[in-house]
This record gives C-alpha cells, structure tokens and sequence, in this order.
C-alpha cells in the first residue's frame, strides 16, 4: 500500500500541472482512483484494465482514457510491454472527458510522444 500512496500523492501533488509517467508500476497496484485524468498508451503488447463495471482488453499501439475518480486496476502478463501513463487535471465540462474509451494511437500522437521523451 505504500506504493500506493506514493504514486497517487505524486500523481495529484500539484493539482494543475500534466504529468507524463514512463515506469511500470501502476500494474503493481490495487484497484485505486486519483484526482486527474489518465491517458494510458500501450505498445509492444496488450494490458488489461479492471474497473468495477467491466475488464478491457487493449490491444499495442492503443491508449485508454481512464476519467478522473474512475476506480481501476491494471495488469500485464508481458515483458515487452511498454506503458506511458499521462495524467491530466480534471475537466470541469461535461461529456467526452467524463467517458472511459479505448482509441488506436495516431502517428501525431506517437510522434509528440516521441518528441516528449527527449
């Protein structure tokens, strides 16, 4: 749990700011839900996410986007997955941003994530 706790108080430190995540360890994580939104990318294999509703597949080269306070669990099974998490501050409208939804990865978006690592 004391993971746990880092990772969210990391998470929602700083209520406004983007943060962009490259180690693998919400896969290491119970259910748990935090203050921001999250677009989590996938390449090189496929993760699994748990929420209370439903279980998702999602396939490499797919991102999910998990709304803010939306209970989740992620899994793996796979050495050569590769996860990028990115957790943005809530939105204050109504609608898309409000839904989970899993979407193929544009080249725009792998390119800017590309560009983000460096």
């Amino acid at each position: 749990m004391e993971l746990l706790s880092q990772l969210i108080n990391i998470v929602d430190q700083d209520p406004d700011s983007i943060l962009v995540m490259r180690q693998q360890t919400e896969q290491r994580l119970p259910s748990h839900q935090h203050d921001k939104a999250q677009l989590l990318l996938v390449y090189g294999g496929i993760a699994y996410l748990q929420t209370e509703e439903k279980d998702f597949y999602i396939p490499s080269n797919h991102y999910i986007w998990i709304p803010e306070n939306y209970p989740h669990n992620l899994m793996f099974n796979s050495q050569d997955l590769f996860i990028i998490n990115i957790y943005f501050p809530g939105e204050k409208e109504n609608g898309f941003y409000d839904e989970l939804g899993i979407y193929p990865v544009s080249k725009l978006l792998s390119e800017m994530l590309s560009f983000s690592e460096k």
